[in-house]
């Protein structure tokens, strides 16, 4: 079964949105840089207050900017979130209940849809609408000095390179884990009423929790083993990253090659674009089980829109996010 095409429009409209807000992110961070620049190189040696007051009042503004900007990405992406969970999983609880569908085919629906909600929900797909802005900030620091600029560049791609690791080593993992639960409750229950001539009801029950909870345990046990040591390694090349950054511009700034300003600057996009490569890597596995959900979901645009029309919408009329304004709210 595909998903239905008036239900993913608003995911990817709420992407989209997500991708402005976060190269509108990216500006106000660099504007708020340049002002710690200026601020440094001009105002601060001057001793004019005045000067520094009104500086200071744009980087609050930026700081203020910056929060607003993201409350409203991470609502943008939980509305779409709660969106495709309750009308795609409506949708599909009644096409397999019409269709007479396999229990393991809603349980895959409705798991990728899970998988989904939660990249939404929980910022995984923010981080990657940072990725445009940390790349600004690299080149920003290029301009500025090329060795930093490469020193960054080259702590970034070995950040990347441990988030693809983090998602390939973590792939089955998770979803290993989610099953072997699923399954070992649906076992309990079987094997209730269940007697054998060695074993109990209550002991049958008991080795199948075991069975199950065993390969559940390990899943869990190597995902979390793997996030511990990919996510240190990511912080160890942060912050080596940042030390050298900070010694090599401050011996470049002791030999009257940059200004302390345009230092500020660079530390302040490095630190940027590093925090963005960390998160990447802790949202790694996250990020990839959504690509594989959606692809799961996702199918023939022309099948998704007779999906659509048979529900009497067409392309133009397709309903957006107000429908859940008319949805209860939590008291």
């Amino acid at each position: 079964m595909q998903i239905s095409i008036d239900h993913s429009m608003p995911v990817r409209r709420a992407v989209r949105w997500a991708f402005v807000i976060g190269a509108a992110l990216a500006v106000v961070l660099a504007a708020a840089a340049a002002i710690v620049m200026v601020a440094l190189d001009t105002a601060v040696p001057t001793g004019r207050l005045d000067a520094i007051a009104v500086l200071a009042a744009l980087a609050g503004a930026a700081a203020t900017t910056t929060v607003c900007l993201e409350s409203v990405r991470r609502r943008v992406l939980l509305r779409s979130a709660l969106w495709l969970s309750h009308f795609e999983g409506m949708r599909r609880l009644e096409l397999h209940a019409a269709h007479a569908s396999t229990g393991d085919e809603l349980k895959d629906d409705l798991d990728a849809l899970a998988r989904l909600e939660d990249a939404l929900a929980t910022g995984a797909v923010a981080v990657i609408t940072d990725l445009p802005g940390a790349l600004l900030g690299l080149v920003i620091i290029a301009a500025i000095d090329p060795r930093a600029g490469a020193l960054a560049a080259a702590a970034a791609l070995v950040m990347a390179a441990l988030a693809i690791v983090h998602a390939r080593r973590t792939r089955g993992s998770h979803a290993k884990a989610r099953g072997s639960s699923l399954a070992a409750a649906v076992n309990l229950a079987a094997l209730t009423g269940t007697t054998t001539a060695h074993f109990t009801p209550a002991a049958e029950s008991a080795l199948s929790f075991d069975k199950h909870n065993q390969r559940r345990i390990a899943a869990t046990y190597l995902a979390a083993t793997t996030a511990c040591t990919l996510r240190g390694a990511a912080t160890l090349v942060a912050c080596f990253t940042l030390a050298v950054a900070v010694a090599g511009m401050a011996w470049i700034w002791l030999a009257q090659a940059v200004s302390l300003g345009a230092l500020a600057m660079v530390l302040v996009l490095m630190a940027r674009a590093l925090a963005v490569a960390h998160a990447l890597v802790r949202a790694a596995p996250s990020i990839d089980a959504a690509r594989a959900a959606w692809r799961h979901l996702a199918g023939d645009r022309d099948q998704a829109a007779g999906h659509a029309a048979a529900r009497g919408f067409t392309i133009g009329e397709l309903p957006g996010l107000r429908p859940l304004q008319s949805m209860p709210r939590a008291a």
